[in-house]
């Protein structure tokens, strides 16, 4: 599981890894174990015939180095990857509101020094030093996660009329617009994914917004490549029960962002993931330990 392939600095949130760190976790993946695509996974699952060591590759969110870094290596090395993509705003240059909050209080600016959320978050937040406001981008964030998408919207608007910052899109951070999407999938062994269609915490949500989130990011994704999608990422990983049965009604597959091996008989729409691996060390001790016997 991976979000983002670039140098970035800061990384509050560990969404990124180097791209040069990025091509050894390749290198050693299709040197070492067995590269699948994550709908041929469903399917060895589903007929109880997972290969041994066998790793498929994912990207949530959609920024633009999935096109401009990830790509080019995975096709260097000819892994398949599914790339889970929100649909929202796919006509519009944009970052995602994680890295829009990140950007304003880790700024290295002047700001006053607090902030007054009563309206959004019901709280007034302390800014007047370093370490205030790294608190504050975590308890904000947090906070975040859980509101819907007018509420985020909200949210990132105060912050950045608050901030007096220019926020417009960075093309280092922005997310994938339709037709780079369209030119991601174009490209041989990528599969597009569903993710949303305004990143929600979907169990904090009412039954019918789940609903929509999933089938109006399908139905969006069907639309712009002209072909059936049949795999969803749960934003930030949450899920529950509910939210497991509505992806069986649209999918085929959706996958988690609990830490596990992925077994024959893999209940489908709760299907783990490795997140958070750094170095390439890293990764083959933890691939090597979701092994039953690492060295089949």
């Amino acid at each position: 599981m991976y979000h983002r392939i670039a140098v970035a600095s800061p990384d509050t949130h560990r969404l990124s890894i180097p791209p040069s760190t990025f091509r050894e976790h390749m290198r050693e993946l299709r040197s070492r174990y067995a590269p699948i695509s994550l709908l041929d996974l469903k399917d060895a699952i589903r007929t109880d015939a997972v290969p041994p060591r066998a790793v498929a590759v994912t990207f949530d969110d959609g920024s633009v180095d999935a096109l401009t870094a990830a790509s080019p290596v995975l096709t260097e090395f000819g892994i398949p990857a599914t790339f889970f993509i929100s649909t929202g705003r796919l006509v519009d240059k944009h970052e995602f509101w994680w890295d829009h909050l990140e950007r304003v209080f880790l700024s290295m600016r002047c700001l006053p020094p607090e902030i007054d959320l009563s309206d959004e978050l019901g709280e007034v937040y302390r800014t007047d030093n370093w370490f205030a406001r790294q608190a504050t981008l975590r308890l904000v964030s947090d906070r975040a996660t859980v509101l819907g998408a007018s509420e985020i919207q909200r949210l990132c608007a105060r912050v950045a009329d608050w901030s007096g910052l220019d926020l417009a899109p960075r093309e280092s951070h922005r997310a994938l617009l339709a037709d780079e999407v369209r030119q991601l999938a174009s490209r041989d062994g990528h599969d597009i994914g569903a993710h949303g269609v305004h990143h929600l915490s979907l169990p904090a949500h009412s039954t019918e917004s789940q609903r929509d989130e999933l089938l109006e990011s399908k139905k969006t994704l069907e639309r712009l490549l002209g072909r059936t999608v049949n795999a969803f990422a749960y934003p930030f990983g949450h899920n529950s029960v509910e939210t497991q049965h509505l992806a069986a009604r649209y999918f085929a597959v959706a996958v988690t962002a609990s830490p596990g091996a992925v077994k024959s008989g893999e209940d489908l729409f709760a299907v783990p993931r490795l997140d958070g691996v750094r170095t390439t060390n890293d990764l083959t001790k933890a691939l090597d330990a979701a092994f039953v016997d690492p060295s089949l």
